[in-house]
């Protein structure tokens, strides 16, 4: 029996190291996919007019309130609605005097819903009526 030849042995080492360069090479495209895949999930969400702001829809109050209401938010349409700033929404409408709470949903996929609780008086002036 003699020692195997340097050409031997090389061979042996190229067979050897096939599979880890395959699973090295399915790692690296699993992971391209997966940068891909959520690159495009923040793009759908965040600036993708798909999911993006195109009505306003008032719970609480109806006619010239619910006006005034969505007026006082200020929610610019064709944004999209994960950067809509809720808060300020809600900080506008508290603006207004006859409104004792409201809360700023966003309504999935296209819609924030503006739920509006009002003051109730608790006295009326005579010459009001």
């Amino acid at each position: 029996m003699s020692a195997p030849t340097l050409e031997e042995r090389q061979a042996r080492v190229d067979f050897a190291d096939r599979p880890s360069r395959r699973r090295r090479r399915i790692r690296a495209l699993a992971i391209v996919l997966a940068v891909l895949t959520v690159a495009g999930v923040v793009w759908l969400v965040f600036f993708s007019s798909l999911l993006a702001v195109n009505r306003v829809r008032v719970v609480g109050v109806e006619g010239v309130p619910a006006d005034q209401v969505v007026a006082a938010a200020a929610v610019p349409i064709g944004i999209a609605l994960a950067r809509l700033d809720t808060a300020r929404a809600q900080a506008g409408i508290l603006t207004l005097p006859w409104v004792a709470s409201v809360d700023v949903r966003r309504g999935w996929p296209n819609e924030v819903v503006l739920a509006v609780t009002a003051r109730v008086p608790i006295a009326v002036l005579a010459g009001s009526l």
